[in-house]
């Protein structure tokens, strides 16, 4: 009987880092070799974020990319450059929107810059009707606070176009974040076939 290899789609996969410049497709070939058969290449800039798409376009067969803003980099947000994150929006290769959302821990942008930069996302997300990529550290109060502002709407679009079924939804850093509450039991409340994990760790 032929071995049946386990297939895997990493959903946060960050090759747009300078550290992969040299041996992409190396990585890209080890990835597939070891069971990796699809990748979300992730947007965190404007810079990055065309650089995710040109790596889908250029390895369409295992490759999509995001675009969007990371929390990190919201202090980079402004309404003329959102516009050029939407613009990639239109090419096949960029499936969602993001990675946005609220990091607390780090600061590397202000809380104000941050929410300034999520709301954005979200509003974007219900103008196309394009899933959320989403990121959330030390602000779970001000996260749900700010997406239960537009969580029917999303909701309602993605439920919509996918069929009457629930759009996916990824967690990701440390295993154990996943084993306390709230998370313990928001994570019990998704359908295996709707659970998407990233592992940075």
């Amino acid at each position: 009987m032929p071995l049946i290899q386990e297939q895997f789609f990493d959903i946060g996969a960050n090759l747009t880092h300078k550290s992969f410049d040299q041996d992409l497709e190396e990585v890209l070939r080890a990835a597939s070799e070891s069971g990796v058969k699809r990748m979300s290449v992730t947007g965190s800039c404007l810079e990055d974020s065309i650089s995710a798409y040109e790596i889908a376009q250029n390895n369409s067969g295992m490759c999509i990319s995001s675009a969007g803003i990371h929390p990190h980099n919201a202090k980079e947000y402004s309404p003329g450059l959102f516009s050029e994150i939407k613009s990639l929006l239109e090419n096949e290769e960029v499936k969602s929107i993001g990675e946005t959302g609220l990091d607390f821990y780090r600061n590397f942008s202000s809380p104000e810059e941050q929410q300034l930069s999520f709301e954005a996302h979200l509003e974007l997300s219900i103008e196309t009707k394009i899933p959320l990529f989403l990121h959330e550290r030390d602000a779970h109060e001000k996260f749900v606070e700010i997406t239960s502002l537009y969580i029917d709407r999303i909701a309602e679009e993605f439920i919509r176009d996918n069929g009457g079924v629930p759009a996916f939804k990824g967690f990701n850093g440390f295993p154990n974040t996943l084993c306390v509450s709230p998370n313990e039991q928001v994570v019990h409340g998704i359908p295996n076939n709707n659970f998407l994990k990233e592992g940075d760790i």
